[in-house]
């Protein structure tokens, strides 16, 4: 038995537009199980405005994705594979990161993980309507340059890493998450090179 970590914020929680959620097996990490088989294990921690390294300065110290990662991962050890997709809510206007500032931040959170097997995702793009979005007015094109310092991360210390923008967008309505084509899209995709990662 395989076991996978699931570790991200509301793209991975299965968040949809209209505050709803998506059912287990819709979500990205259930469709990724769906692929993989009974030899698998998927564990999901996803949650909604969690960041790398920030404590929310509205919503508080449990954000903070780096507080929690390490009783996370000794709760649910051990672990074969850690699969992380942050980055979305450091774009906040609240913040006023760069995408240098981002990437640094997902580093420092990745020290966590040294000693695991890690598939490091890029934060996926958003749809064409942000602009209209009053948390992330500013931050069209923070994804793009943010996937491209994730991937140089991640050649940097050794770990796998998927570019999410080859395979989905965020939906119309939001222009900030998954649809459910959108997690059937991602999870079937992220599917392929677990299955890669973790053959015996």
């Amino acid at each position: 038995m395989k076991t996978i970590l699931c570790f991200g914020d509301s793209n991975t929680q299965g968040l949809c537009p209209d505050g709803s959620r998506l059912s287990k097996r819709k979500r990205w990490p259930g469709v990724m199980f769906e692929h993989l088989g009974k030899d698998y294990e998927v564990i999901e921690e996803g949650l909604k405005g969690r960041t790398t390294t920030l404590d929310d300065p509205i919503e508080g110290k449990s954000k903070n994705g780096r507080r929690y990662l390490k009783p996370c991962l000794e709760s649910h050890a051990p672990l074969d594979l850690v699969i992380v997709m942050l980055g979305t809510c450091e774009m906040k206007n609240r913040y006023g990161l760069s995408a240098l500032d981002i990437a640094l931040g997902m580093e420092r959170l990745l020290k966590t993980l040294e000693k695991y097997e890690t598939l490091l995702m890029s934060p996926i793009p958003f749809g064409s309507g942000i602009e209209k979005n009053p948390l992330y007015g500013h931050a069209k094109n923070l994804p793009m340059e943010v996937t491209k310092l994730y991937e140089e991360i991640a050649k940097k210390n050794e770990i796998a890493f998927l570019n999410t923008s080859k395979f989905v967008q965020a939906n119309a309505s939001d222009s900030l998450h998954l649809d459910e084509e959108g997690h059937r899209k991602l999870g079937t995709a992220v599917a392929a090179i677990v299955a890669t990662l973790l053959e015996t």
